[in-house]
């Protein structure tokens, strides 16, 4: 497990939060240098994404989003500790979600707005791999952000995040597929991760910048790049304890889930739609970043 031990020490002297806790994944490593890295052209060929049932334009932030219609879907992974039992979810009513990661230019915006409160994120300047006020432009994602910050956000522009639920129906869709892309274990090209010896990254890329990692609802990056704040505390028997329609744990825990990959996994089971991870709620690490859904076109 990785421990991150510089880090923490850096984070509590520099943005007043609590010990940064080990996340409950296992990267086979220490985490990666710091620094952004910009290789879309890796993905640069004739693949084709899934296309959206419907898009639109959130006014707000100028955000694309895409309709992810109501349904059922198996929710969870059989012998995957907290991913169990897998069960029929329903999701009783269709939402509008965010196509790729809130970029730290949206995040600047807020912030020149009022509507989001700087000191709710880290800098490039207070701990490494962090994405704002950084070199690596708006269009990387906002990284470096606990669960209060990723709500302020989605609450200024007129959505919230997405529960647990909505966020893996939204990576899965409904044939049961085991990443956001289908079936197939991820390479370089699928999606941002450190693959053993292959591609090890220092920093996430700028959204978007591999169109195969894309839900078949159309929803980008909910496999690697930066992992995404939900609306859910962590409850472990989750599965076992809520109910089967519209699924949401909001009672006050230690810890906030969080889902996806992130650019310094180093394990493909951390990709998987269906893995949870859990930190603090106001922990800011380079590896949690959010979207949202809702709000107003």
């Amino acid at each position: 497990m990785r421990l991150f031990w510089s880090v923490a020490f850096l984070s509590v002297a520099t943005l007043g939060c609590e010990v940064l806790v080990p996340d409950n994944d296992d990267n086979n490593g220490s985490f990666p240098d710091a620094g952004a890295d910009v290789d879309a052209e890796v993905d640069a060929d004739d693949f084709v994404p899934p296309e959206p049932v419907e898009a639109r334009v959130r006014a707000a932030d100028a955000m694309p989003q895409v309709r992810v219609e109501a349904g059922s879907f198996d929710m969870g992974r059989e012998g995957a500790g907290d991913e169990m039992p897998v069960r029929s979810v329903t999701i009783s009513a269709a939402f509008w979600m965010d196509r790729h990661e809130v970029t730290v230019g949206q995040w600047q915006s807020c912030v020149d707005g009022g509507g989001c409160d700087a000191g709710l994120a880290g800098t490039w300047a207070e701990l490494g791999s962090c994405n704002w006020k950084s070199e690596f432009g708006t269009e990387v994602p906002m990284n470096c952000v606990g669960s209060i910050g990723a709500e302020a956000y989605c609450t200024h522009v007129g959505g919230e995040l997405p529960t647990e639920a909505q966020w893996e129906y939204a990576a899965r869709g409904t044939d049961g597929r085991g990443w956001a892309w289908g079936d197939d274990a991820p390479d370089c090209r699928t999606t941002v991760w450190s693959n053993p010896g292959e591609c090890d990254k220092s920093g996430s890329d700028v959204v978007e910048a591999r169109v195969r990692d894309t839900s078949p609802w159309g929803v980008r990056d909910m496999g690697g790049n930066v992992r995404e704040w939900v609306q859910d505390s962590y409850l472990a028997d989750a599965y076992e304890m809520l109910p089967a329609t519209d699924p949401v744990y909001l009672e006050e825990s230690t810890h906030r889930v969080h889902r996806g990959g992130y650019f310094g996994d180093r394990n493909i089971d951390n990709l998987r739609a269906t893995f949870r991870h859990r930190s603090f709620p106001d922990t800011r690490q380079p590896q949690q970043g959010f979207r949202c859904i809702g709000g107003q076109p």
